[in-house]
């Protein structure tokens, strides 16, 4: 791959992957466990979260401690696949071990989620954002549901 602008002496690779224990099992275990319908369960993830380890004093955590609690099990296995997909290049093609996580779709829009993430995986996380004014949180939401969409498109221009 060539190397963004500015910065032609480090060509950079970028990877996507997609797992099949992905976000809907978030706002599914929250809609379970406390008989919520799921537009209101991922409601619940976006405004208050999963807990931040370094956000001790956030007023919000001790929702954010039972919401973690909730979705435990699922996230388990999200950082199982990210850690398995992570151990791949290490093994196989060392030059290409990613530095950096990029977070798109809905797991992107829990609150928290690349903190939390960080250091299961030993790598900054952060949610994908395009350039935006306004509402930044509001923004970077629409932009991590957005990304995917835009990624998808691009696909289907290439075949």
């Amino acid at each position: 791959r060539q190397a963004p602008p500015g910065r032609a002496d480090r060509p950079t690779s970028q990877v996507a992957a997609t797992f099949g224990c992905g976000f809907a099992a978030l706002p599914a275990a929250v809609s379970d466990a406390l008989g919520l319908s799921a537009d209101d369960a991922e409601h619940l993830l976006a405004t208050y979260g999963v807990s931040d380890p370094a956000g001790s004093d956030d007023p919000l955590r001790e929702v954010q401690d039972v919401l973690t609690d909730i979705v435990a099990a699922p996230l388990a296995e999200i950082v199982a696949e990210l850690n398995k997909t992570l151990a791949y290049p290490e093994l196989h093609r060392s030059r290409l071990v990613p530095q950096r996580l990029w977070l798109f779709g809905g797991g992107a829009t829990v609150r928290n989620m690349a903190e939390h993430l960080s250091p299961k995986t030993g790598l900054p996380v952060q949610v994908w954002s395009l350039a935006a004014r306004g509402d930044m949180r509001r923004s970077a939401e629409a932009s991590a549901l957005f990304g995917p969409a835009a990624a998808l498109s691009a696909l289907a221009w290439e075949s």
